[in-house]
């Protein structure tokens, strides 16, 4: 049998009418990866989605005004709303990072990326995940405060609003100088004193 090159054109693989069994397909490591980050995709945009919406009905519910200014009455249903989307929304995000953290193992495992950079991403992730924590924890408290207020609620005291400050300092001038007593002995300390330690004139 001749060892020369085959001919231009000429294939190896399987009988013709036979499954391509030489066909070159993505590993299943590859193919992992890419199912990750397709889900990642689909909820990063769910992501910012509700982001974008939080935005809006923020900027309607709590908005930003000068420290001078007097604040606007906040409706406690709309707080209510903004509550509840922000809870949606951390749910969202916690969920869209632990898929992105899936991702960042699947491309390290398929070699896409190395060790040390895997690593560093999913310190980063981390912190984030936490913070989404935070940022859930925070909306389920004022989603029960608004709630449920509850008839012994003590209001906050917004120092930002007109006159809460001069009347602080009035009440604070009124009150100076209570804690003087009048008409004290002129040795009133000292003859305390010897009071205390059993040296008064009737010992």
């Amino acid at each position: 049998m001749s060892d020369s090159p085959l001919p231009i054109g000429t294939t190896t693989g399987s009988p013709k009418g036979s499954p391509p069994g030489l066909a070159i397909r993505p590993s299943r490591l590859e193919t992992t990866r890419l199912e990750k980050e397709n889900r990642y995709e689909t909820a990063r945009r769910a992501s910012q989605q509700l982001k974008d919406a939080f935005k809006a009905l923020q900027s309607e519910v709590e908005p930003s005004v000068a420290p001078d200014q007097e604040l606007p009455y906040v409706d406690p249903d709309a707080s209510l709303r903004l509550a509840s989307l922000g809870i949606e929304l951390a749910l969202q995000e916690k969920e869209t990072i632990r898929l992105e953290r899936e991702l960042i193992a699947s491309e390290r495992d398929a070699g896409s990326i190395t060790h040390h950079a895997a690593n560093k991403r999913l310190r980063e992730t981390g912190q984030r995940y936490y913070s989404a924590g935070d940022d859930l924890w925070r909306h389920q408290k004022k989603k029960m405060r608004l709630a449920d207020p509850g008839p012994e609620e003590v209001p906050i005291l917004d120092l930002r609003r007109h006159g809460v400050s001069d009347c602080i300092l009035a009440l604070y001038r009124k009150s100076d100088g209570l804690s003087r007593s009048k008409g004290r002995p002129r040795n009133w300390r000292r003859d305390a004193l010897d009071y205390y330690n059993a040296n008064g004139a009737d010992q």
